[in-house]
């Protein structure tokens, strides 16, 4: 796995540089430091240990958040099925959030627990659309 450890990630980060998630950046946007493209992830270090979760329906506005305008964070979006593993060993689907601030979209990652960690599966933002960035 990769690991995501840059602080900037931290969703109460308030630095003034935007990033996005993509090896495929076009002009005027800034690839994560932390970021390898597709592939599996562990949150350590100055970013913390895990993706940011909130488990509220993602009805708040959670935009304009660590280091990006378009935000990705996990959410169970009120569904039991969906909730990070809760034993070591165990492997399942999440739903995570793209939050533009007027509107929401949502994916399913795989996420595996691994005792003390968590490891994710992510893709690549689309560097046509916007920047986009996972928020520890």
């Amino acid at each position: 796995y990769f690991v995501l450890g840059d602080k900037s990630r931290k969703f109460s980060s308030t630095t003034s540089t935007i990033f996005t998630d993509s090896k495929r950046t076009l002009s005027g946007k800034k690839q994560s430091p932390d970021w390898q493209g597709y592939g599996y992830y562990r949150v350590m270090g100055d970013a913390g240990s895990k993706l940011a979760y909130f488990d509220d329906k993602a009805t708040a506005n959670r935009s304009n958040r660590c280091g990006s305008p378009v935000t990705r964070y996990l959410t169970s979006r009120g569904y039991s099925s969906r909730r990070l593993p809760r034993n070591a060993g165990e492997a399942g689907y999440v739903y995570a959030v793209r939050d533009y601030g007027t509107k929401k979209s949502y994916e399913s990652i795989h996420v595996y627990n691994c005792g003390d960690f968590f490891v994710y599966r992510l893709y690549d933002a689309n560097p046509s659309t916007t920047q986009m960035r996972w928020c520890t």
